[in-house]
């Protein structure tokens, strides 16, 4: 079984608005809702993790927009790694199966291609895991502790990380259950590699941008008009 969890539980801070920004507009429709309709069509099942406190907000656009998630709702918690975990534990408790594959997503992440997506759930499948990535363009440097001091490092040996981050439902449950949430953590592949399993790089797409800044957003207006 193909599942997406789309984790929403962003806030407007660093856009400079007082609407979360996973429900600002691009072309006429909240950015979640384009997320959500890439994923719709690939996926058996949708898990969505929002606040508790945006239920209202988001039931009010499903009525504005006609729009019925097809999957379940599910209340997210204080950091984003609580909210993926309270979607994985969702989906153990309703007895999903345990081989499903479960592709982690950020729900203000509408620009995924969906040979990505079906790309990570076919690798995921072979390796137990299949995260999104792709290669550094700029040249990169390591600060040793001002920006006075720093070194310079090969590019071709990083890579920058997105969503999404698909995973054995089993394996990453497990995970979850045996890394706590400390600063360490800066995504779902972190947990699953600190619980000892291996991760493994599949290649994304550039447009593939998280919208946090209003800079993204003006990028955003941008792309889905091509």
């Amino acid at each position: 079984m193909k599942i997406a969890l789309i984790v929403a539980g962003g806030s407007g801070k660093r856009m400079g608005s007082s609407i979360p920004k996973q429900f600002l507009e691009i072309a006429e429709k909240p950015i979640l809702l384009h997320t959500l309709a890439v994923f719709e069509k690939i996926c058996e099942q949708i898990v969505l993790v929002l606040p508790q406190s945006e239920f209202e907000a988001w039931q009010n656009i499903c009525e504005k927009h006609q729009y019925r998630l097809k999957g379940h709702l599910v209340t997210g918690g204080e950091t984003r790694y609580q909210s993926v975990k309270n979607g994985l534990k969702f989906l153990v408790e309703n007895k999903f199966p345990q081989e499903s594959l479960v592709a982690i997503h950020d729900g203000v992440r509408p620009f995924v291609k969906p040979e990505v997506i079906e790309k990570s759930f076919e690798i995921a499948q072979k390796n137990g895991s299949a995260v999104a990535s792709v290669p550094l363009k700029d040249s990169i440097r390591r600060l040793k502790n001002t920006l006075e001091q720093s070194e310079s490092l090969p590019r071709e040996q990083f890579r920058l990380i997105q969503t999404p981050q698909t995973f054995v439902l089993a394996k990453i449950w497990q995970a979850f259950q045996q890394v706590p949430d400390t600063s360490l953590i800066t995504d779902d592949a972190s947990v699953f590699e600190q619980a000892g399993f291996s991760v493994t790089l599949i290649e994304g797409n550039y447009e593939n941008i998280k919208i946090t800044t209003p800079e993204d957003l003006q990028w955003a207006e941008i792309l889905v008009k091509k």
